[in-house]
């Protein structure tokens, strides 16, 4: 079967251009997509690459409605911090290939993970309390460098409850006893920043 032969029929289709309601999530998009009719028999159908297309842009559609980070903004929360796509899944609490989709623009996150996204690029003291909770190694670009200087705020958010003592509830306590500088670690995993921060 060729690109362009109907999967309904087998007849040939010609190449079209359509504006349609593209339904994506629980939202529909209205786009504009090429793909296939068939002359023969009425049914419409997309290649792959089509298909690739069309949700990436209702993906657009969506996130520029409701102003979501862009993929190519996600794609450099994460090298920030020099975290792979499986990583950055952890560290949000997001299933499998989800920021392989995000990275790819065909499909889009919902308004609270963007909002927690915007968070890890502003905070990198964020980015270290999760990574830490859910047992992900990471690089530190800029955490202590004196880009914020409240670092006591998450530490406030995470003390107005009793919680048990976890890895990271450590971790936030020793740096607010400590207020340590690190510096810059541009490469080294966040086992190595907190022996470099408890010294």
């Amino acid at each position: 079967m060729t690109l362009d032969q109907c999967p309904a029929c087998g007849e040939r289709a010609e190449l079209v251009r359509d504006r349609i309601e593209f339904p994506i999530g629980q939202r529909i998009a209205h786009i504009q997509v090429e793909r296939y009719r068939c002359g023969h028999c009425g049914e419409a159908f997309y290649t792959p690459a089509q298909m690739d297309d069309a949700q990436r842009a209702a993906s657009n559609q969506i996130r520029e409605e409701d102003g979501l980070l862009l993929p190519g903004d996600i794609l450099d929360i994460r090298s920030r911090y020099s975290l792979s796509q499986a990583d950055l899944e952890r560290v949000l609490g997001v299933g499998p290939k989800t920021v392989v989709r995000w990275e790819r623009g065909t499909v889009f996150q919902n308004k609270a993970t963007d909002t927690l996204l915007r968070v890890l690029r502003e905070f990198p003291e964020v980015v270290g309390f999760l990574a830490a909770q859910n047992g992900v190694e990471c690089a530190i670009d800029t955490m202590f460098s004196g880009a914020h200087s409240d670092r006591e705020m998450v530490v406030r958010v995470f003390d107005q409850s009793e919680r048990r003592s976890s890895p990271s509830d450590v971790y936030i306590k020793k740096l607010r006893e400590k207020q340590v500088e690190v510096g810059r670690v541009e490469t080294a995993p966040l086992s190595l920043a907190r022996k470099k921060a408890f010294a």
